[in-house]
């Protein structure tokens, strides 16, 4: 990740965008650390705020607890993917072109949240019924959104027709979050395994099959 937390892509990233008290950030990072390295159950506030350096009181201000902090480390993520999605769609000029172009910016920044999103997934079973349908409510959201993108590529003919543009989509959200809790950054490059993966996945969803004149630009 180049310095000032842009992404390869031009685009930057959620981690570093204004607005986030850098307290609050402090916390994030540090909650991040410590739970990849013990789990959720096992790090308490004291260890947060001993790794931050800050004092409870500060902590308190911006969260409520760990269950709080837990759900913020999955906003840091969603709320990236949902903004990046609608600056897309702002310039795109077809389904197929929003498509390509979330794929690409969700590989190239795959390395940046790859923690929070490891995290999210081991550790969500530790969301209470109120705080976990708060972060349904976002995922909902971005899924309805690339649903929606599906659809208006099959009703223009870029995109097969399928039996469920839904469980399409459940399956490549799956793969790429699946790939988010092994991916290495030493075993192959982002760019190699976005467009592995990219060619895959649209190969699946395009009505016409990609050749070699389209991989590079799809």
């Amino acid at each position: 990740m180049p310095d000032g937390g842009v992404a390869r892509s031009g685009i930057p990233t959620q981690k570093h965008r204004a607005g986030m008290h850098p307290t609050k950030r402090s916390i994030l990072d540090a909650a991040v650390g410590l739970f990849g390295k013990k789990g959720y159950a096992a790090t308490g506030v004291q260890a947060i705020v001993d790794e931050a350096g800050i004092t409870k009181g500060a902590f308190y201000h911006h969260f409520t607890g760990k269950e709080d902090l837990l759900k913020d480390i999955h906003d840091d993520f969603i709320d990236y993917y949902i903004d990046l999605l609608d600056s897309i769609q702002a310039s795109a000029r077809s389904p197929r072109e929003v498509f390509t172009r979330y794929l690409e910016v969700f590989f190239l920044t795959l390395d940046e949240f790859r923690a929070e999103m490891t995290i999210f997934y081991q550790e969500r079973r530790f969301l209470s019924g109120a705080t976990f349908a708060d972060v349904r409510r976002k995922r909902d959201l971005l899924e309805r959104n690339l649903v929606a993108v599906i659809e208006d590529g099959i009703a223009v003919g870029q995109f097969r027709p399928l039996a469920s543009p839904e469980l399409m989509l459940f399956g490549m959200v799956g793969l790429s979050v699946h790939i988010a809790t092994w991916y290495r950054p030493n075993e192959v490059p982002l760019e190699a395994l976005g467009q592995m993966v990219r060619e895959v996945l649209l190969h699946g969803l395009l009505a016409e099959p990609l050749n070699a004149s389209t991989r590079g630009s799809a």
